[in-house]
């Protein structure tokens, strides 16, 4: 059986929930993330890379995504003192 269904969206605009979501929609209506229902959640994608999770009532991402880092330096790979 094939099942996609969300039963609360209305979780998606809770006060804690808000900031991020209102990022996201940008993002969605200009075609740049992609929403893709899953069952009891929604999984937003970036590039064909899963870069946040809905489900149970708050956001969710990897490890990898979670850090934005300014930097001048041309590395594939960090340590920790880079953070």
């Amino acid at each position: 059986m094939f099942i996609r269904r969300f039963s609360n969206l209305s979780n998606l605009t809770a006060p804690n929930n808000l900031a991020l979501y209102n990022l996201l929609k940008k993002d969605v209506q200009a075609g740049v993330v992609f929403p893709a229902i899953r069952n009891n959640s929604i999984d937003f994608y970036y590039k064909g890379g899963k870069l946040f999770e809905f489900k149970g009532g708050t956001f969710k991402t990897h490890i990898k995504y979670a850090a934005v880092l300014r930097s001048n330096k041309k590395q594939d790979y960090l340590s920790p003192s880079d953070f």
